[in-house]
């Protein structure tokens, strides 16, 4: 009976190394950890869910608030969209981006006429959206002027936020407002003037600035600057009048104990900024002037 004895428990050694004999039989077994590969992520509906209604408000801001902006965004768009095809246009600046819709080569040097012999007055930034509403629509007035009435929304979007993030949403809903309802914002922004996109692109500078200037970070503060270089390519030196006021609120405010530091970012930024600015034009010059327009 002993040696029988010895070679079962050998035989259960061998067999089940490693297992306890006394281990409960009832215990639970222990989940596979969180970052298992063969375990698929767990779906959280209701975040999802919330990502999609977009129209509620965010978790830091009112109730209010986003319905709020969603509203005076869509009445704006209304009224800058309204009676659209009867929208009055700039002649020259409108047969301009007509040309420039016709061929590739046009649009890069901002043709003037659909030969392709003279440039327009400025630089061509903001034809560039017109010309290729018109390549996309055909030639309409309306397809000329919705771009200015996309970026007359968006532009009551980004500076809803701007003023948000310095002073609170009700302070930002009514600096909407204000943008929205302007008489000149309005008569800008159902035309085919420059000007909507110069703002457009500002704002969106400015919203830059502001991250930059809260968080100290330095790649908001370049956005920045490649945005003012946009701006450039759209009404040139108007564009950069506010590199004066976005850089002193950054050296001011922003929240780093090196002064040096900061006017490190800011000499990196306005590089940036002249950069981009200049692009443009540096291309068309190394282009020779006789495959080009006429300046």
């Amino acid at each position: 009976m002993e040696g029988i004895q010895a070679v079962d428990e050998a035989d259960l050694a061998s067999a089940g190394a490693g297992v306890r004999l006394d281990a409960p039989t009832d215990a639970v077994p222990t989940p596979p950890p969180a970052g298992d590969p063969d375990r698929p992520p767990a779906l959280d509906r209701r975040s999802l869910r919330r990502r999609l209604q977009f129209w509620r408000s965010p978790a830091d801001q009112p109730a209010w608030a986003r319905p709020a902006l969603l509203a005076v965004t869509a009445l704006a768009g209304l009224a800058y969209a309204w009676n659209i095809n009867g929208a009055y246009l700039e002649t020259f600046y409108g047969a301009a981006a007509r040309s420039m819709s016709m061929s590739w080569h046009n649009f890069f040097f901002g043709a003037a006429d659909p030969w392709g012999t003279i440039s327009v007055d400025k630089l061509p930034g903001a034809l560039w959206l017109q010309a290729l509403s018109l390549r996309i629509f055909g030639f309409h007035v309306w397809a000329i002027a919705l771009p200015q009435v996309i970026e007359g929304m968006v532009t009551v979007l980004v500076l809803y936020r701007v003023v948000r993030r310095v002073a609170g949403p009700g302070a930002g809903l009514l600096a909407a407002v204000i943008m929205a309802v302007s008489p000149i914002v309005i008569l800008l922004d159902r035309g085919n003037i420059s000007d909507t996109l110069l703002i457009l692109l500002l704002v969106l500078a400015a919203d830059a600035a502001t991250r930059a200037y809260t968080s100290g970070r330095l790649r908001p503060l370049l956005w920045a600057g490649v945005f003012v270089g946009f701006a450039f390519q759209t009404k040139m030196l108007e564009a950069w009048l506010v590199l004066p006021a976005l850089y002193g609120a950054y050296l001011l405010a922003a929240p780093t104990a090196s002064f040096l530091r900061r006017l490190r970012d800011i000499v990196l930024s306005a590089a940036l900024a002249v950069a981009v600015s200049l692009s443009w034009m540096t291309a068309v010059s190394l282009v020779p002037a006789s495959s080009r327009p006429g300046m």
